[in-house]
């Protein structure tokens, strides 16, 4: 569905103001696939996770979500819900368990969970501590496992458009092009990776700054240790703490340009003489914090660039 209006809103001797501009919705719904014997909605890949709700049998209720399915809506992200972070041992609960995240493996463990390990399996094993992440239980078990993420939503735009402006006094002339989308998320792939000093001992931004210590307990980010991704993987993890509505107003290009006057063009042996100013890809007003909101899993990509020209249109 879209719509496209455009006019003029004010016009006198001196005065000109045209606007024009579209919106569109568009919602994508997986019609038909391939059959499968025994597989619900015919569906190709996707994960299970809970529902929250347990079953008569003592186990508890998962769904499918994710993938491709018949009557669903493809692009969805999956994560887990990280609520803060542990602030001191006491937060902690003692008999939590975490069997995800960890590259190598490795179960995580609440402290008397972990204390009470025999040594062989401490060997293989982590203990929570402060500055890790607090994760949801989605099933209230008392374990993190890939089950307990959750939907966080589309990663397509449902709504997008655009609209451009021209405003004209006397000689000079205002021209403005903008963009839009919104309703939808974006994952940012960098920031974790780089907080998480995945890669070793390589430089990293200045939001280590803003990471648990003992000195520091109301971070914004956990604790920035070596190579996350072989602890307590709390950057490894694909979590809400990185992930953003991607809804944005692009200033697509902004343009000033004067005319001169007839007479003085004509002095200079020209009909007609222009001087112009424009720049491009100015930015985004958008809370998602990543270098552009335009991809959805934003990672290892660049910002469009930001470009000013001048220009100089003579007719002789």
């Amino acid at each position: 569905m879209e719509i496209e209006l455009s006019g003029t809103i004010l016009k006198t001797k001196d005065w000109t103001w045209k606007m024009g501009g579209n919106i569109s919705f568009n919602k994508n719904m997986v019609v038909s696939l391939p059959y499968k014997e025994g597989v619900k909605n015919n569906r190709i890949d996707g994960q299970q996770i809970y529902t929250g709700r347990k079953l008569p049998d003592g186990t508890y209720e998962t769904i499918f979500v994710g993938g491709r399915q018949e009557g669903q809506e493809p692009g969805l992200l999956v994560a887990y819900q990280a609520n803060g972070m542990y602030k001191s041992w006491d937060e902690i609960p003692d008999y939590l368990e975490v069997r995800t995240g960890n590259f190598q493996g490795k179960y995580q463990y609440g402290p008397k969970a972990y204390a009470e390990l025999p040594d062989n399996k401490k060997a293989n094993a982590l203990a929570i501590q402060p500055g890790d992440v607090k994760w949801t239980d989605v099933n209230g078990d008392g374990i993190i496992d890939a089950f307990d993420q959750v939907v966080v939503g589309n990663t397509t735009p449902h709504w997008f458009g655009g609209f451009n402006t021209t405003l004209n006094w006397k000689g000079f002339t205002l021209y403005g092009r903008f963009d839009f989308a919104f309703d939808y998320w974006i994952y940012d792939n960098d920031t974790p990776w780089f907080l998480g000093c995945m890669q070793g001992g390589y430089n990293t931004t200045k939001d280590v700054f803003n990471t648990w210590t003992a000195e520091n307990p109301n971070a914004k980010y956990p604790r920035y240790v070596w190579a996350d991704q072989l602890g307590t993987a709390n950057y490894y993890r694909r979590s809400t703490m990185f992930a953003y509505k991607g809804n944005y107003l692009a200033v697509r290009e902004i343009s000033l340009g004067y005319e001169l006057p007839k007479k003085i063009a004509n002095k200079m042996f020209c009909q007609r003489v222009n001087l112009s100013v424009t720049g491009q890809n100015l930015g985004y007003f958008t809370s998602a914090k990543v270098a552009t909101p335009e991809k959805s899993d934003a990672g290892s990509g660049y910002a469009l660039p930001r470009t000013l020209l001048f220009g100089l249109d003579v007719t002789f």
